[in-house]
């Protein structure tokens, strides 16, 4: 399902305008007004449905997904490292490393708080094989994201991870998020345009391949039952 820059209540504002840039290697601003996107898309609404817990927040939690996905897993997915702060406990430290860690598979992680490397001890060494309910192997020198670590252990299907693949998400996690197989291009280097697509729920979303805008299309209407064009 296509989705339109002017859909400021889907994935375009949320997901893509705001971890698009942190993705692959286009950066779209964001606006304060956008209050249809990843704060009550992702913080609120995926927050205590991956999982089993339900992590509230606040219209001021200016730690939260903003800061949380956009500027602190940037770092982490890619090569770019954006530091945090010790009290940011809306963040990645305590989002998705720390929360995240055990609790939307089967398997408990633990997390410390001195976690310091992020994605790399947060998702591709502390998720790996605790989302669905395989286990797939994390290379501690891992540094190029998820590509390694969470490959084929989202969903119950498994999907080769190339251990040189430095472009992300597009061959690790392709097509392993739910229970349908969605090809991934190995030089798509534009994120996980091709990878994810059509692979979260059990929708197809179409994926362009020069899609160079991050998940915009390739994420577009597949992460529920639902299209993305709800205002």
């Amino acid at each position: 399902m296509g989705t339109l820059r002017r859909n400021t209540g889907g994935i375009d504002r949320g997901i893509a305008h705001r971890i698009a840039g942190c993705i692959g290697s286009r950066n779209i601003p964001t606006t304060p007004r956008n209050t249809g996107g990843i704060d009550c898309g992702i913080a609120h609404r995926i927050a205590g449905c991956i999982g089993s817990r339900n992590i509230p927040t606040t219209p001021r939690n200016t730690g939260g997904i903003d800061r949380g996905i956009a500027h602190r897993i940037a770092g982490c997915i890619g090569s770019r490292n954006i530091p945090t702060t010790p009290r940011n406990t809306g963040g990645i430290d305590c989002g998705i490393a720390h929360r995240i860690a055990g609790c939307i598979g089967s398997r408990n992680i633990p997390t410390t708080q001195r976690n310091t490397g992020g994605i790399n001890r947060g998702i591709a060494q502390g998720i790996a094989g605790c989302i669905g309910n395989r286990i797939a192997p994390a290379n501690p020198r891992n540094t190029g994201g998820i590509a390694q670590g969470i490959a084929g252990c989202i969903g119950n299907r498994i999907a080769p991870a190339n251990p040189r693949n430095t472009g992300g998400i597009a061959q690790g996690i392709a097509g392993c998020i739910g229970n349908r197989i969605a090809p991934a291009i190995p030089r798509n280097t534009g994120g996980i345009a091709q990878g994810i697509a059509g692979c979260i729920g059990d929708r197809i979303a179409p994926a362009i391949q020069r899609d160079t805008r991050g998940i915009a299309h390739g994420i577009a209407g597949c992460i529920d039952t639902d299209d993305n064009t709800r205002k």
